[in-house]
Protein backbone atom coordinates (compact mmCIF):
# COMPACT_ATOMS: atom_id res chain seq x y z
CA UNK A 1 0.00 0.00 0.00
CA UNK A 2 2.02 3.56 -0.92
CA UNK A 3 0.81 6.63 -0.02
CA UNK A 4 1.70 9.31 2.52
CA UNK A 5 3.22 7.03 5.52
CA UNK A 6 2.97 10.11 7.88
CA UNK A 7 -0.62 10.76 7.42
CA UNK A 8 -1.44 6.77 7.97
CA UNK A 9 0.37 7.15 11.42
CA UNK A 10 -1.30 9.81 12.52
CA UNK A 11 -4.72 8.18 11.57
CA UNK A 12 -3.71 5.06 13.22
CA UNK A 13 -2.81 7.12 16.16
CA UNK A 14 -5.81 8.51 16.88
CA UNK A 15 -7.90 5.49 16.17
CA UNK A 16 -5.94 3.92 19.08
CA UNK A 17 -6.21 7.19 20.69
CA UNK A 18 -10.11 6.67 20.64
CA UNK A 19 -10.60 3.11 21.35
CA UNK A 20 -8.70 3.57 24.30
CA UNK A 21 -10.22 6.75 25.59
CA UNK A 22 -13.46 7.25 23.90
CA UNK A 23 -16.52 4.68 24.69
CA UNK A 24 -18.09 5.18 22.25
CA UNK A 25 -15.16 4.25 20.18
CA UNK A 26 -14.70 1.21 22.12
CA UNK A 27 -18.73 0.21 21.42
CA UNK A 28 -18.21 0.55 17.83
CA UNK A 29 -15.12 -1.77 17.76
CA UNK A 30 -16.48 -4.32 19.51
CA UNK A 31 -19.62 -4.38 17.86
CA UNK A 32 -17.61 -4.95 14.56
CA UNK A 33 -14.70 -6.73 15.07
CA UNK A 34 -17.80 -9.44 16.44
CA UNK A 35 -18.92 -9.61 12.83
CA UNK A 36 -15.74 -9.20 11.44
CA UNK A 37 -14.57 -12.21 9.06
CA UNK A 38 -12.67 -14.96 10.62
CA UNK A 39 -9.21 -15.02 9.50
CA UNK A 40 -7.47 -18.28 8.12
CA UNK A 41 -4.58 -18.94 9.94
CA UNK A 42 -2.84 -20.89 7.45
CA UNK A 43 -0.77 -19.23 4.33
CA UNK A 44 -2.32 -19.88 1.42
CA UNK A 45 0.98 -19.97 -0.34
CA UNK A 46 2.61 -22.39 1.45
CA UNK A 47 2.19 -25.88 0.12
CA UNK A 48 0.23 -28.38 3.17
CA UNK A 49 2.77 -31.17 4.28
CA UNK A 50 1.40 -34.31 5.34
Amino acid sequence: MGGNRRLKRVFYQSAICALNHDPTSKTFYARNARRARPTDKRSSRSPDVA
